[in-house]
């Protein structure tokens, strides 16, 4: 299996609902992957501990350079 290094992940911005208690990630999905100007994107799901509303926070990123 091919791995990518996407970098850490800061969930500091996210926005969230009011009730939402500090964001803990416990897992993640990725959704899609395509490729935009010279690095690739991937929307990812974030499953987080503290969510109300118990959904995940989707997100788009790109890799960092090594």
């Amino acid at each position: 299996m091919k791995t990518t290094d996407l970098g850490p992940l800061d969930l500091s911005q996210a926005k969230r609902a009011q009730c939402d208690k500090e964001v803990k990630p416990e897992g993640m999905a990725v959704l899609t992957s395509h490729t935009e100007g010279s690095g690739d994107v991937y929307r990812l799901a974030i499953f987080s501990d503290g969510m109300c509303d118990g959904g995940p926070v989707i997100v788009d990123v790109m890799p960092t350079a090594p």
